[in-house]
């Protein structure tokens, strides 16, 4: 019978974000414990710094694969001792506290029901106020995919998720939502305002809009990541910034943006489930957008069974019924 749950065992199994974990401590719905301190002090003499920085990493990125070597090098004997709260609440330990943390089975059972957790219901962490440099770093860790016109992945560390436009808050804004999109899919990723006056000194008519557009963009990508990575960035927080070495008027978010190339898009498409490739080739079909990706996804799909040969020559020619 399973007694104890690490951080990165939650982690997949509520299919969260660090950031969300942390979130729950903080508000007192998940009580940690940490390991023995006597056997944690042999396993940091044990160590060496790139090999503890490699537990710390693997915490939020699952796609590490920690070497055998190491694994049988870690005691998995723990016991009930409440981990220094004042050093986590300080924030000065954090990284390390979350790969040292445990659970046990009986209180996540407990929050479990209390919560009454379904496939259909999402529970967003309490956000927590951070600093300027905190909410720098958080914000430049961030990775950003194109997937489709109505689809985004974002990363923080962990897996990659996927979020719509409606859930990014872009629903009643399609306009700008076309905006956002043609910044990530541009060659550079930038977005050009302008000189606010011309040579005359008279001002632009169309600086001030496109200004206010790049700000509108901005409060609904803060107001997002706030309520879904548990974070209450600063008050007036910039998601862009004007980059040192570009001419006047350029701007670029500080989140980095992953080339979506087509073998980046094929790699993405096999990792697909049946709906979400589906999806993908209707909406690829029906925009005409980008035919060489649309082939790579019909063809994947035809692999795998999920297409016949004529419904692949519909998607292609646009001739699809739905």
């Amino acid at each position: 019978m399973k007694r104890w749950y690490t951080t990165d065992e939650l982690l997949t199994k509520w299919d969260m974000q660090p950031f969300e974990i942390i979130a729950l401590i903080r508000n007192e719905s998940l009580h940690p414990y940490a390991r023995n301190a006597e056997k944690e002090k042999k396993i940091k003499q044990a160590f060496t710094d790139n090999e503890i920085r490699l537990l710390i990493d693997s915490i939020c990125n699952r796609d590490i694969n920690i070497p055998d070597t190491i694994n049988a090098r870690i005691s998995q004997d723990f016991q009930g001792e409440h981990f220094d709260e004042g050093a986590f609440n300080d924030g000065s330990e954090l990284q390390e506290f979350l790969c040292k943390l445990v659970f046990k089975a009986e209180d996540i059972s407990d929050y479990e029901k209390s919560v009454k957790k379904t496939d259909t219901q999402q529970t967003f962490p309490t956000q927590q106020p951070i600093q300027q440099d905190d909410a720098e770093t958080f914000v430049r860790s961030i990775r950003v995919y194109y997937l489709t016109d109505s689809e985004i992945k974002i990363s923080t560390g962990g897996n990659p998720k996927t979020y719509t436009r409606e859930e990014l808050g872009f629903k009643k804004a399609p306009d700008l939502w076309r905006d956002f999109l043609k910044i990530i899919k541009s060659n550079h990723h930038s977005y050009y305002t302008g000189k606010a006056h011309g040579a005359d000194r008279q001002r632009h008519s169309t600086y001030d809009a496109d200004q206010k557009r790049l700000s509108r963009i901005n409060d609904k990508v803060v107001l997002f990541l706030n309520k879904s990575y548990g974070k209450q960035l600063p008050k007036g927080f910039k998601i862009y910034e004007h980059p040192v070495n570009e001419r006047h008027g350029i701007y670029k978010f500080k989140f980095q943006i992953i080339n979506s190339t087509l073998k980046t898009q094929i790699v993405e498409y096999n990792q697909c489930s049946q709906p979400e490739l589906i999806k993908i080739i209707q909406e690829l079909s029906t925009s005409r957008s980008d035919l060489a990706a649309l082939k790579s996804a019909t063809g994947i799909a035809q692999e795998k069974g999920w297409l016949g040969e004529r419904r692949v020559k519909d998607y292609i020619n646009g001739t699809i019924e739905e």
